[in-house]
């Protein structure tokens, strides 16, 4: 997933049932309602109640930015390019990191009167890589790997007490050892806390890992918001299909919610309307994890290297240019990868790799 074009924020409410998910929109209460998700770790989403506070924060009455960090801050939403600075309320200005499987990005969000109206400030996003998931065994580097992100935040002159919103998607939902990713979170929360605060903290429920259908689901919300189209009837939306480096998801108003199966269908509240959604994310149908599966056919192998110039093992990629040399880690192994260009082999391996041929069946049907 890409920053600024498919993500929400969402938090882990320590009052509510193991697994559950929050989902802050405004003044009130948080609520169980409206999924159907398919275990535990997808779980309840809580949605606002309108009563005026938050269970786990007793008496923390939650404001209008409250309810739009919670819905629309990750999702890049452009209403405006450049200001010339920020505002000094902090409860205004709003961090958002987006941690994919290539790579980590930030951008700052503001705004000014309306707080329906985020803004991205100037120049305020930035990029690296690798990943978090390249700290699998070394979680210990995590946070700082972070920091060249904080600082152009900070940089950025955001005021003090200024909230982090840090979303992981598949990079770190890939990782086997589970352990592994507590670890990798935990040293990130403990790196910004110990050389950053007080000018920065993170919101409630951050930092935290997004599960599949929850990325489609803001993926969906990110295209129907930036195209205006987030607010009015179901009919109007148009459908989004996001392709990542380890996962694509698909996501789109569901003609007939009933007939969506448990752990597809998902209901997204926004202003007096209410979206009953189909969504569905594929592990390893991103654009890298999609590239690994079709180098790692046997049928792409040669050995010796091509006319002895390299001792690895060589893969033949039809679906990179003629005359491209790289280096690829397919199954743990290093590999050198040489181009062909060769459409027809490209276009055939890519409809094995989609599994054409499955029968779709519908479910109980």
């Amino acid at each position: 997933m890409e920053f600024g074009r498919s993500s929400l924020s969402w938090g882990s409410n320590p009052s509510g049932p193991e697994g559950s998910r929050l989902l802050g929109t405004g003044a009130g209460v948080w609520q169980p309602v409206r999924w159907s998700g398919s275990s535990a770790r997808e779980g309840a989403i809580w949605e606002w109640a309108g009563r005026g506070f938050s269970p786990g924060r007793p008496g923390r009455k939650m404001g209008m930015f409250d309810m739009w960090r919670g819905l629309t801050l990750l999702l890049a939403v452009v209403a405006g390019a450049g200001a010339s600075g920020l505002p000094k309320d902090p409860s205004k200005v709003a961090i958002g990191l987006d941690c994919g499987s290539s790579g980590s990005r930030v951008c700052v969000y503001y705004y000014d009167k309306d707080p329906h109206d985020l803004v991205m400030a100037e120049t305020s996003c930035l990029n690296i890589h690798p990943g978090l998931s390249s700290y699998a065994d070394n979680p210990r580097m995590a946070g700082s790997s972070l920091k060249p992100l904080f600082d152009h935040a900070v940089a950025m002159g955001v005021p003090k007490g200024t909230k982090v919103y840090l979303a992981a998607t598949a990079g770190l939902r890939a990782l086997p050892d589970k352990r592994a990713v507590d670890r990798i979170m935990a040293n990130v929360r403990g790196y910004l806390m110990d050389n950053y605060a007080p000018r920065l903290s993170w919101a409630l429920g951050y930092p935290r890992v997004l599960s599949g259908n929850e990325e489609g689901v803001f993926g969906w919300a990110a295209v129907n918001h930036m195209l205006g189209k987030l607010g009015g009837s179901a009919e109007q939306t148009v459908g989004a299909l996001d392709m990542g480096g380890s996962s694509t998801q698909i996501t789109f108003v569901a003609t007939d919610p009933s007939e969506v199966p448990n752990g597809y269908r998902f209901s997204l509240p926004f202003k007096d309307k209410v979206y009953h959604l189909y969504t569905h994310s594929f592990a390893g149908y991103g654009y890298n994890s999609a590239r690994v599966s079709l180098l790692a056919d046997s049928n792409t192998v040669t050995t010796g290297g091509i006319a002895g110039t390299s001792t690895k093992t060589t893969l033949i990629d039809p679906c990179a240019f003629a005359g491209y040399d790289g280096d690829a880690t397919v199954n743990d192994q290093e590999v050198s990868v040489s181009g062909t260009g060769s459409w027809g082999d490209c276009t055939t391996r890519c409809k094995l790799l989609l599994s054409q041929g499955w029968p779709c069946v519908a479910v109980g049907g």
